[in-house]
């Protein structure tokens, strides 16, 4: 009797051990399943911006700002530039990325891109339009590096839409990026070849910074979501 209670036993433990076993195969097949097409469905999706293929990997982007979503087709831009402290947004806890971007606020995020570094120094008076407002350090810094001239009549015009053209030439020259020496051939259908802005459009095209399909649109005023995207390819982040 004592010997046949023993063998119930054994084969009782026996058989939850089997049972364990299974269900831990099972388990570890169904989780490295998902993940296996999780990882595969990351890779094979990528962001496309305005016909161009930003990255190999898609990542939730953070909802940081009340209307950027996940799936805004800049967001993932908006969301590296927040992090890295070179956008902010508005105290309604919005981004408004639909807006325009006048030429003040483009140099802000330009300094803040290449972190300028101002000393401590209060910058004013360097455009006739440009004295001692919350933008004038920008501004004037800028000037003072060469990043702008301003225009014929002295003024800088800092309330303006900053234009396509005049950002990709002022974010190339604040960054130190070469740019074509000689246009020979026009980068763009709406680009001629003695543009001012030509070198400029001819290296963004080159460098990937803007597509290269379509039409340049040199005046074109840019939104904040636009700067944000031009600004992210240019830093590679």
């Amino acid at each position: 009797m004592h010997v046949m209670r023993s063998h119930g036993h054994f084969v009782g433990a026996l058989g939850l051990f089997v049972a364990v076993s299974l269900f831990a195969l099972f388990s570890f097949w169904s989780s490295t399943n998902d993940y296996v097409n999780h990882l595969y469905a990351s890779v094979n999706d990528s962001v496309v911006v305005d016909g161009m293929k930003m990255g190999e990997e898609v990542k939730e982007v953070v909802e940081i700002f009340t209307d950027v979503s996940s799936k805004h087709i800049n967001g993932g831009a908006i969301e590296a530039l927040y992090n890295k402290g070179i956008i902010k947004g508005y105290t309604d806890g919005g981004f408004h990325p639909d807006n325009t971007i006048n030429r003040a606020e483009f140099m802000v995020v330009v300094t803040n891109a290449v972190d300028s570094d101002f000393g401590g120094l209060t910058l004013g008076d360097c455009c006739t339009d440009v004295s001692d407002e919350w933008y004038s350090t920008f501004m004037c810094y800028g000037k003072q590096e060469g990043w702008i001239k301003g225009y014929e009549d002295g003024s800088c015009r800092p309330e303006s839409s900053v234009t396509r053209a005049e950002a990709i030439k002022i974010a190339y020259e604040a960054m130190n990026f070469e740019v074509c020496g000689n246009v020979e051939e026009a980068p763009f259908s709406d680009v001629a070849l003695d543009d001012w802005f030509a070198p400029y459009a001819c290296a963004a095209k080159e460098g990937g910074v803007i597509p290269r399909a379509g039409q340049f649109n040199g005046n074109t005023a840019l939104t904040r979501a636009q700067v944000s995207q031009i600004v992210f390819n240019m830093l590679d982040l």
